[in-house]
């Protein structure tokens, strides 16, 4: 596993058609608030003004053309007063050489490159065309479970708004409108793929189906996403490194996953196309700490067709000849189909075709864990990503891709299964079924502690760690648990009844022009959210005599608890931190949970 552009209050952009200089992004660390300047818009470049005058001339000997707040929202020191330039390279040279006490951790920014091959668009838009890879990760079963109804999957891309499959279900946590026009741009096309509307009758289908969608962009996105209720975010950029990533990039994904509780998502690479230093090397943020990063596969054609390159048999990762078109590495999680994936063109809001690469692969991962957090809020990121390899289909023994064992993840998404083990993960009884797993190395968590936990046909050894709990009993029917470096760590806990979990209940059944499939949809309605600590919560009219509330953090650590509301009340928590919060409510024959951002 392992973490682009910003959003400040103001950003400053110019354009520049003079001087042929070597312009490239950095990070820049202003250490004292006082030296940060004032930024200028003159004859189509920016001029900084800071108090001291010598500052002021030494930086109008260059060219600057952006200059912005780096990680908007921060709280974490390292990332504080971090800055992104976009200047000619003599200017980062000169700084460091005679101003390295004022401006310190100096970076060249990663790019952010989006991860996708096209292939051959012009469908019209409204044409219903086949999309094969819903069927071959089990989408179908995965709606009859949870129709993401109530989840917000994050796109780190800007997004047309008005396009038709998405109107009305994206936003942007800062207000904004997206891109304008009819131009698509490579976030609408990936945000398509996470969560278009489904059963709507026109465009696409999408494995997140109802979900909603948050749209910012880069790096600087990812807090902005996480701060407004985003529990998964999707990153299809990147670019690839033999040398050591950014620290800034890494620290924003930490500062994402463990204050927020958000699972990241990237776009593993692809191969040679998006790294010539060769299909093996990390692209980053897919190979950050902290993020569930994603390769490609087949899925249209049975192994043996020789009518097709092999690249498009199912479960296949391989090429027949180089360049590969596809990353694989010992920091790959997960392989999704992404070759031939539909979605709107990325020129045009109105059109429909075919796409490649991780870009489309990892979105299949992103709606997917949509689904998951609407069947059961009370996951933790950790036990999203467990539960996501400990499912999944072990592509690598495949003969053809052997030679990318260790390299291609846990094994194919099989959303279905995923879905389903989380739902149970949630039940008052449910049985959690870990079979068929085969597995040397990563650390598999299951603690929100479902009813009983059956484990069969598993083989763990070397480097794996298996780490349950569940309230009432833990059955090893067949399997060889025998791993030497990690540890196999099963517990019974009776207490953990006061846990989130407990109160995620199975939720009536509602018919749609889909089929049969579940619905989950709050009965009690809690506002403003996000918030400061101050809520209001309004229980629905059919729920009678009094409720107990209580809050959790994401670490379980119970935070407020009250007795015997009634109607519509409010709540206070007074110094409570930023992040995400459970509210579990329980009364006669009534349980709920609701999720909220203090700010």
């Amino acid at each position: 596993m392992r973490n682009i552009f910003l959003i400040f209050s103001l950003l400053f952009y110019a354009v520049s058609f003079s001087d042929p200089v070597d312009i490239n992004e950095y990070y820049i660390k202003i250490q004292n608030e006082t030296a940060i300047p004032q930024v200028i818009e003159v004859d189509g470049k920016l001029k900084l003004v800071f108090t001291s005058k010598e500052l002021t001339s030494f930086f109008d000997n260059y060219t600057i053309l952006k200059f912005e707040y780096a990680f908007p929202g921060t709280r974490r020191e390292l990332l504080k007063n971090v800055y992104k330039i976009k200047c000619d390279t003599d200017l980062i040279i000169a700084i460091e050489k005679k101003y390295s006490l004022f401006f310190t951790g100096i970076e060249k920014a990663p790019d952010e490159i989006p991860l996708y091959i096209p292939n051959d668009y012009g469908t019209n838009g409204g044409v219903l065309l086949s999309q094969p890879e819903l069927t071959f990760i089990g989408a179908p079963a995965a709606w009859d479970i949870s129709d993401g109804t109530g989840a917000i999957v994050g796109i780190a891309e800007s997004m047309n708004f008005q396009q038709e499959d998405i109107i009305g279900k994206v936003s942007s946590p800062t207000g904004g409108s997206g891109i304008a026009g009819t131009t698509a741009g490579h976030g609408t096309l990936v945000g398509l793929v996470a969560a278009a509307r489904t059963d709507n009758g026109i465009g696409i289908a999408a494995i997140g189906y109802n979900a909603e969608i948050l749209s910012a962009s880069g790096y600087s996105g990812l807090l902005q996403i996480a701060q407004n209720g985003g529990r998964v975010i999707n990153m299809s950029w990147g670019s690839c490194t033999t040398g050591t990533p950014s620290t800034y990039g890494q620290e924003v994904i930490n500062e994402v996953y463990e204050d927020y509780g958000v699972v990241l998502v990237a776009a593993a690479g692809n191969g040679q196309h998006s790294c010539p230093s060769g299909p093996h090397v990390d692209h980053y943020p897919a190979s950050y700490n902290h993020v569930i990063s994603v390769t490609n596969i087949g899925h249209e054609y049975e192994i043996g067709d020789t009518s097709v390159d092999q690249r498009f048999w199912k479960d296949i990762h391989l090429n027949t000849s180089p360049p590969q078109n596809a990353t694989h590495n010992v920091n790959v999680d997960l392989s999704a189909p992404g070759r031939n994936i539909l979605s709107v063109t990325s020129d045009n809001i109105a059109n429909y075709g075919y796409a490649s690469g991780t870009s489309v692969a990892a979105p299949l991962v992103t709606g997917t864990i949509g689904l998951m957090f609407s069947v059961n809020p009370c996951l933790f990121p950790d036990e999203v990503e467990s539960i996501l390899k400990l499912t999944a289909f072990k592509n690598d023994l495949i003969a053809e891709n052997l030679p990318y064992t260790g390299l291609i993840g846990a094994g194919r998404l099989r959303a279905d299964k995923a879905v389903e083990m989380a739902m149970q993960m949630g039940l008052t009884s449910g049985t959690v079924e870990v079979n068929n797993c085969i597995t040397n190395r990563w650390y598999y968590v299951l603690k929100t502690s479902p009813f009983e936990i059956k484990m069969s046909n598993n083989i763990v050894n070397e480097n794996a760690t298996f780490d349950f709990k569940a309230q009432n009993n833990i059955e090893i029917l067949s399997g060889d648990y025998t791993s030497q470096s990690g540890f196999i760590d099963l517990q019974i806990d009776t207490t953990i009844v006061d846990s989130c979990n407990v109160y995620v209940q199975e939720r009536p059944i509602v018919k749609s022009n889909y089929g049969n499939h579940k619905v989950f949809v709050n009965k009690t309605k809690l506002f403003p959210n996000p918030n400061t600590g101050t809520f209001e919560i309004s229980l629905a009219a059919d729920i009678t005599g009094s409720v107990s509330v209580e809050v959790y953090d994401l670490y379980g650590k119970r935070v407020f608890t009250d007795k015997g509301k009634l109607g519509n009340f409010t709540v206070t928590i007074p110094d409570l931190a930023t992040g995400m919060y459970i509210v579990k409510l329980s009364g006669n024959n009534y349980s709920e949970t609701i999720k909220f951002i203090k700010q």
